[in-house]
């Protein structure tokens, strides 16, 4: 027998072997393609909408604390961004529903871990920040006068001033009155400074938590039809 049979019979043989292994569902089917991520045809978005929905229904008030908007702003936020959020093409039966991607940019926006985020709506670590952020995109590119609300006080005319204090007025039931502006701030922990270096204003670095730290402080001029809890 010649190369050329030798090789030919081989072929054959290993064509068999392989054959007969994915026939049998042996170790020659972890050569399938099943798509660029598993998590794709594995993950059911039916049941993490319906978790949604379920909390936004019965426990309104954790959901506003979750999300930073009350059900019935969510739902009109949703409305308004959701044609943005399909895909372009849907090339399989798999995609992120829109709820889903607008969850979890608001959940980043409230400093939910990533990893957190990808255990509770099924979606791959990986991908969590990409789907999040096509939300944050479309809220900041969006015209609609309900998500285009955010000014500046600085600049803002008498009776815009009077429009933004009338708002936050309302998120208090109207007992704080004379706001136009709300700010937030993260505390960076650090070692005691020196005399020198805060002008000897040492005991202001010290925080209620029990160590020296330093603040990095933003301030948000807004609206309240958006941002924070919304009725």
């Amino acid at each position: 027998m010649d190369d050329i049979d030798r090789r030919s019979k081989r072929l054959r043989i290993i064509a068999a072997i392989v054959c007969s292994e994915v026939a049998a569902g042996g170790p020659a089917n972890k050569f399938r393609v099943e798509g660029r991520c598993r998590n794709r045809l594995d993950a059911d978005y039916n049941k993490v909408v319906d978790k949604i929905n379920h909390l936004k229904e019965h426990k309104g008030v954790l959901f506003t604390r979750m999300y930073r908007l009350s059900p019935a702003s969510f739902d009109k936020v949703l409305r308004i961004i959701e044609p943005k959020l399909h895909p372009k093409k849907k090339t399989g039966s798999y995609f992120v529903p829109p709820v889903v991607k607008l969850c979890l940019g608001l959940r980043v926006l409230a400093g939910g871990s990533y990893l957190d985020l990808s255990f509770g709506y099924d979606v791959p670590p990986g991908s969590v920040h990409f789907y999040a952020w096509q939300a944050i995109h479309v809220l900041d590119q969006c015209t609609d006068p309900f998500l285009n609300n955010i000014r500046s006080p600085i600049h803002a005319t008498a009776a815009e001033l009077q429009e933004l204090e009338h708002g936050f007025a309302q998120l208090s039931d109207f007992k704080l009155r004379g706001t136009v502006a709300a700010g937030d701030g993260i505390v960076f922990r650090m070692q005691m400074p020196t005399n020198e270096e805060v002008d000897g204003d040492v005991t202001s670095y010290f925080t209620w938590k029990g160590y020296y730290a330093y603040g990095l402080q933003v301030s948000l001029f807004f609206l309240p039809s958006f941002l924070f809890y919304l009725h």
